[in-house]
C-alpha cells in the first residue's frame, strides 16, 4: 500500500508541520529559520558568522545573506572580531531577544497542536524515535 510508506508518511507529516509553522509564525512576523538563526546564535554567545554557519550546517554565503536579513530588521548585530578584521562577531539585538521569547511560545504552541493527535504518552517516544533516526543517520548526513 503506497499510502503506507515511511517516506510518504514523513514527506506529508513533514508538509503539515510546514504548513502549521508558515501560520503561526506570520503571526509574529518572522519564519522558523529566522528564529532558528537567532536561537543559535543566543546559543553560542561571541560567535563568528562562520562560526554559525558551520553549526547550522549551511554555506558562507547563505548565512551572510541571512544575517544582512536579521541584520536589517534589527534583530542582530555583526561586529569585526577586534584580533581579526575577518571576523563579525553576531550577537542579539533587544529585538532579536523579544522574537526569541515569542518563538518560545510559537514553538510550544505548534508542538501541542502538531502532537494533538499523537497519546500524551506517546509524545515523548516519538520525539526519542525521531532523535534515534537522526543520530544513526547523522554520520552519514554529515551533520552535527
Amino acid at each position: 500500500m503506497a499510502l503506507d510508506r515511511i517516506g510518504f508518511l514523513l514527506k506529508h507529516a513533514y508538509l503539515a508541520y510546514e504548513g502549521l509553522a508558515a501560520e503561526k509564525y506570520e503571526a509574529i512576523g518572522a519564519t522558523a529559520r529566522e528564529c532558528g538563526v537567532l536561537a543559535q546564535i543566543q546559543e553560542v554567545v561571541g560567535g563568528s558568522q562562520l562560526e554559525l554557519a558551520a553549526e547550522l550546517g549551511v554555506d558562507r554565503t547563505t548565512m551572510a545573506q541571512l544575517l544582512e536579513t536579521l541584520e536589517q530588521r534589527g534583530l542582530v548585530s555583526r561586529v569585526p572580531l577586534s584580533t581579526d578584521r575577518r571576523k563579525n562577531v553576531v550577537s542579539l539585538t533587544t529585538d532579536g531577544h523579544e522574537l526569541l521569547a515569542r518563538d518560545r511560545s510559537v514553538r510550544e504552541e505548534m508542538d501541542r497542536e502538531f502532537l494533538s493527535p499523537i497519546d500524551p504518552r506517546d509524545r515523548a517516544a516519538f520525539r526519542t524515535a525521531l532523535h534515534a533516526i537522526i543520530d544513526n543517520r547523522s554520520g552519514s548526513l554529515g551533520t552535527r
